[in-house]
């Protein structure tokens, strides 16, 4: 989801698009690491040093919060991995989090996030399945919920041991982190 950091961590000058076409991210599928973001910081475009500096504050923010939550928060109940996508609606409560597709629904919903999770979170479970005789990821049956479009431009994606939230990018460095099998796959084996 990062694009490769030039010295202005913009893009080279290209051609003028022409009628039809349409402008392309040539953004990397990974998860941003904080080091990456405190160096975005000294970024000479605005827009990135803000989005990055939004993205650091709203993840320590976040990983103070799993820290409390986790210390007194008891385990779901098992569910042989089902999975559960939620819409924030570019909000950063996920309390407000919308359902929109579970296991629940046959037909793919409209968004392609949504799916996007949906499908990696399928495809992981199954890895646990097949290679390693597990149920779910935790091989009792854990249930994969994920919240997709987390606040604006949040640069990030992270599994905090009972959900996987996913931010859609800022657009110039990142995109939509649901566009990762590697980020969903590697996030759920935390």
């Amino acid at each position: 989801m990062v694009k490769s950091i030039r010295s202005s961590a913009r893009p080279a000058a290209s051609k003028p698009l022409q009628k039809g076409h349409r402008m392309t991210c040539g953004c990397l599928n990974c998860i941003t690491p904080p080091h990456l973001l405190k160096k975005l910081l000294g970024s000479s475009d605005r827009d990135i040093r803000e989005a990055a500096l939004s993205t650091l504050l709203s993840t320590a923010k976040l990983r103070g919060e799993r820290s409390v939550r986790t210390a007194f928060a008891a385990p779901p109940a098992p569910t042989n991995g089902r999975r559960t996508i939620f819409d924030c609606r570019n909000s950063t409560n996920l309390q407000l989090a919308e359902k929109i597709r579970s296991e629940d629904q046959a037909e793919p919903s409209a968004d392609d996030s949504v799916n996007r999770a949906f499908d990696g979170f399928g495809a992981t479970r199954d890895f646990y399945k097949e290679v390693f005789d597990r149920n779910s990821i935790d091989g009792r049956g854990m249930r994969l919920e994920a919240y997709v479009h987390r606040g604006l431009r949040y640069n990030n994606a992270f599994w905090d041991g009972q959900e996987m939230v996913f931010g859609d990018g800022d657009g110039t460095l990142s995109t939509d982190f649901t566009k990762s099998l590697d980020v969903i796959a590697h996030e759920l084996t935390h």
